[in-house]
């Protein structure tokens, strides 16, 4: 643990909304392994709380001190300045000494509170105009990605979820401290699973023990491009090379899950399961994770597939390269996120391998227990300076 620290300091994290979303989960994981003799520690809710999926019982067992600024969505778009004062006299009642935005609002508020008596620090979670433009179109993406840019030259540091995001925005960003501190997983969580809890998995969800069962966890949105493995499914029917121990399952909804559905029609192996609050019985009886995103800032629920030994087929991206050269993954199968060809073909080659996935090294460097310590020792070293 750090020991520069000799006096308890009040730290910050900023959100949007305390929803099952990957910032909330990266907080969570920070603050549970943060020492609690060092640090008292304040979440700040922007928005009205939502009670679903709601993650502040989790929180407040931690000791953490909620509060909702109950801000609407016009008004931290429209009235910023207004906002971003009523935060910062929030942040310096509190005493505040570091604070950490973890969303687009949180981070366009903190940029207006040049010259206050803390440190603010935003996580970056996202390729800017790439993502946004996918949920919010082009020019709303444009938009976006100018004002975030603006607003972050503004903040004192800025922390990346992954090493390609960080040289995303270094490229972007000239002269500003942006420093990469990979997302961590809950390794006790997302493990191997034993025979018997793959049999119990397999058995609730009435899939035959001798199925090859691929999984894709995440929302059902253009970004993801679910309608990829599909494709590249009918076309394996369409010549004869559709193995009949082939199960793909959808973890998740979203606006496009009507359009898929009516896409597998004809491939009786094919599931959507919904949005799961629990993903870790679908980890334990599937064989491989499989990701056909267009872009990925970190790859959450692949980074807990292979943790739990599945076989990783991924789109060939950056950052998926980096989750298995990072963490010495053996085998993975990768493929152009714009060829239905080379997906199937990375789905078949990965079904002859039918070795688990080894992922010792991969959870001792993707740890949240590593993850933490990155940040307590950047909150340190950001204080005594």
């Amino acid at each position: 643990m750090p020991n520069a620290l000799t006096v308890k300091r009040k730290i910050a994290f900023v959100v949007n909304r305390l929803l099952p979303t990957g910032p909330i989960f990266v907080v969570q994981d920070i603050v549970r392994h943060l020492d609690p003799a060092q640090y008292d520690i304040l979440l700040v809710e922007l928005r009205t709380h939502s009670p679903l999926g709601d993650a502040l019982p989790m929180l407040q067992s931690m000791n953490v001190h909620c509060v909702a600024m109950n801000f609407s969505l016009w008004e931290l778009e429209l009235a910023t300045a207004r906002c971003a004062r009523r935060l910062g006299h929030l942040l310096e009642e509190e005493q505040v000494a570091w604070v950490n935005g973890h969303s687009h609002q949180a981070v366009l508020l903190l940029s207006l509170l040049g010259g206050a008596p803390f440190g603010r620090v935003a996580t970056l979670h996202c390729f800017l105009q790439e993502d946004i433009s996918y949920s919010h179109g082009r020019c709303m993406g444009r938009y976006a990605a100018w004002r975030q840019l603006k607003a972050l030259k503004k903040m004192d540091a800025c922390i990346a979820v992954s090493e390609p995001l960080a040289t995303y925005y270094r490229e972007r960003l000239e002269g500003a401290v942006v420093q990469a501190i990979p997302n961590g997983i809950d390794t006790c969580r997302f493990r191997r699973p034993t025979l018997q809890e793959r049999e119990a998995a397999r058995l609730q969800q009435a899939i035959p023990l001798n199925a090859y069962v691929v999984l894709m966890v995440g929302a059902l949105i253009k970004l993801k491009n679910g309608l990829l493995p599909i494709r590249a499914m009918l076309s394996m029917l369409e010549e004869r090379q559709l193995p009949p121990s082939l199960f793909f399952l959808f973890v998740g909804d979203g606006p496009e899950k009507q359009m898929l559905q009516d896409e597998a029609f004809s491939l009786k192996n094919v599931r959507f399961v919904g949005s799961q609050r629990d993903i870790v019985p679908y980890l334990f009886l599937a064989d491989a994770i499989f990701s056909a995103s267009y872009s990925e800032s970190f790859g959450l629920s692949v980074a807990e597939g292979i943790a739990a030994g599945l076989t990783p087929i991924l789109a060939d991206t950056p950052v998926m390269r980096m989750l298995v050269e990072k963490g010495a993954v053996q085998p993975a199968f990768f493929f152009d996120h714009l060829s239905t060809e080379s997906c199937k073909k990375a789905i078949l080659a990965s079904m002859q391998e039918r070795i688990p996935c080894s992922a010792d090294a991969f959870s001792d460097y993707f740890s949240s227990e590593r993850m933490a310590h990155e940040y307590e020792v950047h909150i340190a070293t950001f204080l005594s300076e």
